[in-house]
């Protein structure tokens, strides 16, 4: 059955359209130009939009522990979801946000994608397998090409196995080949070659990724000892004393396996916890005591608002007087001093992989089991500093001045 076919028999079988119903929808698939104002379009719209809410409002209601039976329940439920949302998938790899129209975007074997992940309705897109998905990644714009009252979408092709940094924009008309990494907060908007880093606003292929690839120097800041302290109780108090060998490789900077399923699991609590604390229902006091599980190293007076993401509950650590504002994502080793106000939508997510994409992938053997290596980079955002909203911070930076609203900032500059 082609892909057309399959994704017209989905609407069919699982939302009531009528076969003649389809025809704008079709030439949609196919990319060719269509009616925007269809009715049976403008359904699909509505659905869509429910079932990525659907999906993304589950992990808000799970309570922190969860037994097996309840997680397969889980995992099915969300399952049921993706074939829906992607008819044309293959093997599902993680997905932990949705935000899409069905059938605009197939997906090979294991494709990752991470939380605030979203898709223009006016792109078809493929991504390869084995690709990995950083934080709030945009793909596709709202750049259409009209015929009168008729629309094409546009096309973005991402290969297999590469990765796309957190707060990265995948702009229309674009081609990632095999094996490429686009940098933290990069515009794409032109092809990226293969195995080659891009980067940049505008963005650039800047290098080649082969076995001669060099990375710069990181920056290293270490955990005092009763810093490190309260981690270990935290982890402790919550049943995963088994897994600090493998965290405290994570605050060191080393490699840890990411695929060892009781450190994943912790993962997985933190998310649940987010999601948890952000929920309307969860009372004051509750949401009071998952901060302190996250954060478990913050000063006084500190405020977190909704929407906030943390990647794993201890690594970030909170002088006096810090505020984090709504939708703000989080992750590796983060140190904020006193007086600091993140605003709304600032990305610091220093959450590393390796660069070839050889070196990349999943794999298995007798002593890892299954294994993919990651390991966490530092931020480090001094005092009496204001980080404006959309902001990315990218890795290893140390942020010593005020950052303006929607502007990078690398090790070097920033970039507004």
């Amino acid at each position: 059955m082609s892909k057309i076919n399959k994704k017209l028999n989905n609407l069919t079988k699982n939302f009531g359209f009528k076969k003649q119903e389809l025809t704008e929808i079709k030439k949609m698939y196919l990319g060719e130009f269509f009616n925007p104002q269809d009715t049976a379009y403008q359904k699909l719209l509505k659905i869509s939009k429910k079932l990525c809410d659907e999906y993304n409002s589950i992990d808000k209601n799970l309570k922190e522990k969860l037994s097996l039976f309840k997680t397969i329940k889980i995992y099915f439920k969300k399952k049921k979801i993706i074939n829906k949302l992607f008819p044309c998938h293959k093997m599902i790899g993680s997905i932990r946000h949705v935000d899409t129209i069905i059938g605009l975007v197939d997906l090979d074997n294991f494709v990752f994608l991470n939380n605030g992940a979203s898709f223009s309705k006016y792109t078809l897109t493929h991504i390869g397998s084995g690709t990995m998905f950083g934080v709030k990644v945009t793909v596709g714009s709202d750049e259409v090409e009209k015929n009168d009252n008729l629309i094409k979408l546009s096309k973005i092709e991402i290969g297999k196995n590469t990765w796309l940094g957190a707060g990265a924009k995948i702009f229309n008309n674009t081609t990632l080949n095999d094996g490429c990494v686009v940098a933290s907060g990069a515009n794409v908007c032109d092809d990226v070659n293969k195995n080659s880093l891009y980067l940049g606003r505008p963005g650039k292929n800047y290098c080649v990724l082969d076995k001669s690839y060099s990375p710069k120097p990181k920056i290293h800041q270490d955990y005092t000892h009763e810093q490190v302290e309260k981690i270990y109780s935290t982890i402790k108090n919550l049943g995963y004393k088994s897994v600090w060998k493998e965290y405290k490789k994570m605050l060191t900077g080393q490699k840890f396996n990411t695929c060892k399923i009781k450190f994943g699991n912790l993962f997985l609590l933190t998310h649940r916890l987010c999601a948890e604390m952000s929920n309307k229902e969860t009372t004051k006091s509750r949401r009071e005591q998952i901060i302190d599980v996250l954060f478990p190293n913050h000063g006084e007076n500190f405020v977190v608002e909704n929407d906030v993401f943390i990647d794993l509950l201890g690594s970030v650590v909170c002088g006096d007087n810090v505020t984090i504002k709504s939708g703000t994502y989080l992750a590796g080793n983060v140190f904020i001093g006193d007086n600091v106000t993140l605003q709304n939508n600032t990305i610091i997510f220093a959450s590393e992989h390796d660069m070839i994409a050889s070196d990349r992938k999943m794999r298995f053997n007798l002593k890892n089991g299954l294994y993919r290596w990651t390991w966490t980079d530092t931020v480090i955002v001094n005092s009496n500093i204001s980080i404006g909203e959309n902001a990315i911070i990218v890795p290893s930076t140390v942020v010593s001045q005020n950052i303006p609203a929607n502007a990078l900032c690398t090790n070097k500059k920033i970039i507004e």
